[in-house]
This record gives C-alpha cells, sequence and structure tokens, in this order.
C-alpha cells in the first residue's frame, strides 16, 4: 500500500509559489502568455463547436474570419465579441472612415440627448431634425462664437434668420392659409437697411431703413422721394404695349387710375386714335402725354403735319376757347361762329366786341386797287352795314385825296334803288340820313 499527503491551499499559483491571496489562479511570467482555447465559430449565436455544456461566461479565441476573429464569451444565448468597438468619451484612435461610424445597423432613427433630453435626431430618410424650436433670442442652429445668430422655426412652415434677437429673413409657407409662399426681410419693421450689390456696384438696390424710400444706384435716396434711381447714363423704360384704341384699355387688364405705358401702335382714327407715344389712363380712356407724337401742338411749333387730318380744335360739339391770362379772348362754336371780346351770336359769322377801344375792326392795305375793307352780300341783304346806338356814326368814311364813301350799283329798276350810296333819316330834329362834307 502507498500513501501519498498533498497538502491544498484555496490559490493556485503558476510561475510562482505565492500567488495573490485575492485570486483562485496566479499565473506569473516576464516572456510567456496565456494562451486560451482556439476554436472555430461559425454561428455566432449557437455554443457550437464547444461540447458538453453551454455554460455562461465560457471564453474562446475565435479563428473564423466570416464572423470576426478575436476574443469571444458566451452570455448564455450568443458569443459576444471582447474587441472593444466603442466610440470613447475622449476619441478614438485609428478608425476607417469608410468603414467606422456612430449611428444603428437597423432602420431605426439615431438620437443625441443631453440630460436625457433629445436634442436632434437623424432619421432613416435622410434628414437631421431638431426637436425644438428655439427662439429669437436662442436660435436653434447657431454658432458657439455667435450664440445669438442663427435660425429657429418662428412658426408653422415658418423660418427665420436673427442676428442678436433681431431678425432679419422669414421664410413662410402657410401665409394666412393662402397658397402663395412668402420671403420676407426684415419681417419684424426695426430701423434696418436693405442693400443688393452687383459686380459693378455696391448699391444696385438699396432700400432705406430710416426713410422708408428706394434707392437705385445709391444708399442715400432723396428724402422727397420714394424711388430715386442715380445713374448718370442710363433712363427709366417704361412699358411699351400696342395700344388699339383710347377708349379700350386692353392689352391692358383693369388698368388703375394714372397708370402711364407707351404705346408702340397706330391704331384706330379720330377722337379714338392712338400714335406711338405715352399714355396715361384716367380712368375711363388713355391720355395721349405732352410730346406725344401727333397729339400735341408744340410752342415751337410743329412740322410735317396734314392739314386734312391735323388741327387746332375740338372733335365734338363743344366751343374752342382762345385765353391770355386765363381770361377769354376768342370763342368758336360748336356751329362755327365766332367772336372776340364777347360770346358768339348765333346770325354773325363774327363778332367784335371790345368796349372802351377806338376801333372793332380795322382794315388796312396798300394795294392799287384792293380794299381796306370790303363785304359781299349776294342775296337780298346789305354788303356793308353800320349802325351806331349812342350819338355815334354809324358808317364813316375818310379819304384825304379821293371819295370818303364810295357806293356803286349797276341796277336802273326802282326809282329809290338808283343810287349807289342810299341815306334815310327817319329820326327826329331833322337828322340826316346820309351826310357828305368835302
Amino acid at each position: 500500500m502507498l500513501l501519498i499527503g498533498v497538502s491544498t491551499t484555496a490559490q493556485v499559483g503558476i510561475g510562482t509559489v505565492s500567488p495573490d491571496p485575492g485570486s483562485l489562479l496566479d499565473i506569473e511570467s516576464t516572456d510567456k502568455g496565456l494562451l486560451i482555447p482556439r476554436v472555430s465559430i461559425a454561428n455566432l449565436n449557437t455554443i457550437a463547436p464547444i461540447t458538453g455544456g453551454a455554460t455562461e461566461s465560457l471564453l474562446v479565441y475565435n479563428t473564423n474570419i466570416s464572423t470576426g476573429k478575436g476574443y469571444y464569451y458566451w452570455d448564455g444565448s450568443q458569443w459576444v465579441s471582447l474587441n472593444s468597438e466603442d466610440w470613447k468619451l475622449r476619441g478614438n484612435l485609428g478608425t476607417d472612415q469608410n468603414n467606422d461610424f456612430v449611428g444603428t445597423l437597423d432602420d431605426e432613427a439615431l438620437t443625441f440627448r443631453t440630460n436625457n433630453i433629445q436634442r436632434f435626431r437623424v432619421a432613416n430618410d435622410d434628414q437631421v431634425l431638431a426637436m425644438a424650436n428655439g427662439s429669437a433670442a436662442r436660435p436653434f442652429y447657431s454658432w458657439n462664437a455667435d450664440q445669438t445668430m442663427g435660425f429657429w422655426r418662428s412658426g408653422t412652415r415658418q423660418m427665420d434668420m436673427v442676428i442678436n434677437g433681431s431678425t432679419f429673413f422669414n421664410a413662410n409657407a402657410n401665409t394666412g392659409g393662402g397658397s402663395d409662399l412668402e420671403w420676407s426681410f426684415n419681417p419684424g419693421g426695426v430701423d434696418m437697411n436693405l442693400r443688393v450689390e452687383t459686380d459693378n456696384n455696391a448699391n444696385s438696390l438699396f432700400v432705406h431703413g430710416e426713410e422708408d424710400n428706394v434707392g437705385l444706384g445709391t444708399n442715400a435716396p432723396n428724402s422727397s422721394a420714394q424711388l430715386d434711381m442715380a445713374a448718370i447714363n442710363k433712363g427709366i423704360l417704361i412699358n411699351r404695349v400696342a395700344l388699339t384704341a383710347t377708349n379700350v384699355a386692353s392689352p391692358v387688364t383693369a388698368p388703375a387710375e394714372g397708370l402711364m405705358v407707351y404705346n408702340t401702335a397706330n391704331s384706330s382714327s379720330g377722337s379714338t386714335e392712338v400714335l406711338p407715344g405715352f399714355y396715361y389712363w384716367d380712368s375711363t380712356k388713355w391720355v395721349a402725354m405732352g410730346g406725344t407724337n401727333g397729339r400735341d401742338w408744340s410752342l415751337e411749333g410743329n412740322a410735317g403735319t396734314n392739314a386734312a387730318t391735323n388741327f387746332l380744335g375740338t372733335t365734338d360739339a363743344t366751343a374752342l376757347v382762345l385765353r391770355t391770362q386765363n381770361l377769354e379772348r376768342m370763342n368758336i362754336s360748336a356751329d362755327g361762329n365766332a367772336a372776340i371780346g364777347s360770346a358768339p351770336y348765333g346770325n354773325v359769322g363774327l363778332r367784335v366786341n371790345k368796349a372802351g377801344e377806338d376801333f372793332g375792326v380795322l382794315g388796312e392795305t396798300n394795294s392799287a386797287s384792293g380794299a381796306a375793307l370790303a363785304g359781299f352780300e349776294s342775296g337780298s341783304g346789305d354788303g356793308v352795314t353800320g349802325q351806331n346806338s349812342g350819338m355815334g356814326t354809324g358808317v364813316f368814311g375818310y379819304a384825304a385825296q379821293n371819295y370818303g364813301v364810295l357806293g356803286l350799283t349797276p341796277y336802273t329798276g326802282g326809282v329809290y334803288l338808283t343810287a349807289g350810296v342810299v341815306g334815310w333819316g327817319s329820326g327826329m330834329n331833322n337828322a340826316n340820313g346820309l351826310i357828305a362834307v368835302t
């Protein structure tokens, strides 16, 4: 019979005679390592190739490339890699931007939180979503160096760009329930200028926030103007349209009173004729402006006129009045009777009435056989008639070397109608019908 005595303790030491009292197994070496069993795991969800049990925390080294080489432990239902692929709080080294990432492997969104409150989300449909609106004072999308500058959601389908609490731009797709979209500058209505710069002009468009006016080519539009255009080598080009008649609004639809256009057409005739030039709408018709070709008489005269179509006067049954010092001097009635100094008589072609003057009509000539004043009557009336309702002379004739008044007639019919000049005195006190002085 052989008897062997074995002394056991609570610890096992390999390479040491004094294993650490807190360990069950203490292995020490300065030039050797610990070789864990090497197995080929084809499926991380099964215990194979291990046999004899599936004890939780079983440790192996997997040599299978397809499932991932490295150390694995069994957690009771699957093999879990010990290789750390976590993102460290202080960053990672040796990452590959094509393979390493922060995110999910399924169709779930990636969310980010602070104070356990979700701040923004990377959605599965390629959107980065803010989980709060922000405010004008603290916009959601901002910069660390300028935390009061950025973008925030100011309402349903509305976004504002703000700086230091002031809103510079607002994009609005919910304009009072209407269908129009809106992009507004300075929606808060503060004293803010708007400037649009182009390649050759720093102030192609300038809206003055304090003066409430607009400058084109200037950042100091005149305060008396709503629009100040400063170019010295350009003009303003009014809309060019083809009008058809003065009483037809088209091609403009529902023109506003005072609307101005430049007409390019020559159309219609008479009172509704339109010619190339500037016109404005007076609420009922197009009115030609001063200088419009063919419509106005120039103070310096007109050229190229046609006596058959061009005239000074009216096209309706209205008298033509001429004035000086804003006082009526001559009136031509709609029937064609004219008067100077008074209204026309209906039975007088020309009436001259200038109270206080020596002569109403004065005729002068220097011809050998003509007449300074002539009257012709082809009916039964008088060629020349003179009437004085006062104390003067009805007809007065004076000649320095010939007849003062000469009357001739070729008629030889009646007793009283054979004289060239006849004078009747039908008044009282022996008034004379005719006096001859030589």
